[in-house]
């Protein structure tokens, strides 16, 4: 009697421990599959977005340069330079140092300064973060001024035209065919990435919304009055 209670008891025994495994083993296959799920979802979006792209390219990847390339060709790179860190940069030191004593032009260009240097920041943080490799077409006339500008995500035409676009449009001096012409102008950039072959759709939607975000940021805890 005594060895048939033991045996029972360990008969218990091995069949907690055998569930209590089989347990660990669902719930381990559950959330392997979710992430699967979550992976196979994320790749689905990544192919959707650049099987779109593919379809907005308009220059064939012989269209190359601006003295080269077709007038559409040449449209689209001068967006391109319209857009261009360096041009910005130029400007924004140049406005700096010719109104440092005007009290009103003074702190906007003051803060297109503090948004400028913030996406600079974030958007090479986050190319370095994701490292998405940009489309192979129309790579011949594509200068860069560091290793980073080769990752496509997202398009620093897109976040730093958006940023000092919006610092520009809070201003309450900036005339309504100004606004409109700035709102026109980040469009027109943000458009001429994706069908330059520069950058995915994707790539240039999230850098608008990453500006306005940067944007956001500035006016909450960077703005000067």
């Amino acid at each position: 009697s005594a060895a048939k209670l033991q045996n029972l008891l360990i008969s218990n025994e091995v069949s907690s421990h055998l569930r209590s495994i089989n347990d660990r083993d669902e719930n381990r296959t559950a959330i392997t599959g979710h992430k699967n799920k979550s992976k196979t979802l994320f790749q689905r979006i990544i192919s959707f977005d650049e099987q779109v792209s593919r379809k907005l390219f308009i220059c064939s990847e012989m269209d190359v340069g601006f003295t080269t390339g077709t007038m559409k060709r040449k449209l689209l790179l001068l967006c391109e330079y319209s857009g261009h860190e360096i041009l910005w940069l130029m400007i924004i030191s140049l406005s700096l140092w010719l109104y440092c004593q005007n009290p009103v032009l003074w702190p906007v260009y003051q803060n297109l300064a503090i948004a400028f240097i913030l996406d600079i920041t974030i958007t090479v943080c986050l190319k370095m973060l994701c490292k998405r490799q940009r489309p192979m077409t129309n790579k011949a006339d594509m200068h860069v001024l560091a290793a980073v500008d080769n990752y496509s995500f997202p398009s620093g035409h897109a976040t730093r035209t958006t940023a000092l676009a919006c610092v520009l449009l809070y201003h309450p001096f900036i005339r309504s065919y100004c606004k409109i012409c700035l709102l026109s102008w980040v469009i027109i950039v943000s458009l001429s990435r994706t069908l330059a072959g520069r950058h995915y759709l994707g790539d240039v939607v999230c850098g608008n919304l990453i500006g306005l975000i940067e944007h956001l940021l500035c006016k909450a805890f960077l703005w000067i009055n």
